[in-house]
């Protein structure tokens, strides 16, 4: 099991697009083959996230983007923030074929272990999670919480790896190579966390990090955003090189 974590964007509904476009690997810009693309879980019930169809016949996932930036333009985050975060999840080729409730597990499971929507956390980012494929989905989150602040992944790409071999011994997947920790030595994953002061502190701490101050260029807090309630922001330490497979 691979979990690519893909370089930070700032056009949720361009990627949402690409995830649901139907064709052939190299039509339309493909990476590879898509087809019966769906949403197979989310921070609600998939049956209300799943895109309408369009007059052309392609998904119309222009709700489901708005859906998912609402904490984002809530807390007045510019584009500068790149808060669509996007991780692609693959199964080794021999791998058994896993249904869409296991996927949405795995889904749930890498989401956990990066901090960014932990089990029983109702405030947690809004995430969705869309297959269009036998072996592989792709997670896209935005980096606002649902309670309006701002947290900030790091480590993450370890995080990816341990969430792999987690899910492989679970579910007797092919096992690939185990995380490499010798840059980081002590390093121990944690629970979201928050600086002294309640400022965030993005080098620090475990495997997110929630900003709890408001004001320009950052998330509001409940109030500011109204009745509603919206999920989470965040950045990754270090850049993600171009992945396969990321999409556009």
């Amino acid at each position: 099991m691979i979990g690519k974590v893909c370089r930070r964007g700032t056009d949720t509904r361009r990627l949402l697009g690409y995830l649901f476009t139907e064709g052939l690997a190299g039509e339309h810009g493909l990476d590879s083959a898509h087809r019966d693309a769906r949403v197979i879980a989310g921070y609600q019930r998939p049956s209300g996230l799943e895109p309408e169809p369009a007059l052309n016949g392609r998904a119309d996932v222009s709700r489901l983007a708005a859906l998912l930036d609402a904490p984002v333009r809530a807390g007045g985050v510019g584009k500068d923030a790149k808060a669509t975060y996007h991780l692609a999840i693959s199964a080794a080729p021999t791998d058994r074929l896993l249904s869409d409730a296991q996927w949405a597990d795995i889904a749930a499971h890498y989401l956990d272990r990066l901090g960014l929507a932990t089990h029983g956390d109702t405030g947690a980012v809004r995430w969705v999670a869309v297959r269009h494929a036998d072996n592989h989905v792709h997670v896209v989150a935005t980096l606002v919480r649902q309670d309006g602040r701002r947290v900030f992944p790091h480590h993450d790409f370890y995080r990816a790896r341990e969430a792999s071999l987690a899910i492989e011994k679970q579910y007797g997947l092919t096992p690939t190579s185990p995380v490499d920790r010798t840059a980081q030595p002590g390093d121990h994953p944690r629970r979201a966390t928050q600086a002294p002061g309640g400022g965030a502190s993005p080098g620090e701490g475990g495997t997110a990090t929630v900003d709890r101050r408001t004001g320009p260029g950052r998330a509001a807090g409940p109030r500011a955003l109204g009745a509603g309630r919206f999920p989470g922001l965040g950045g990754v330490r270090r850049p993600a090189p171009t992945l396969r497979g990321c999409g556009p």
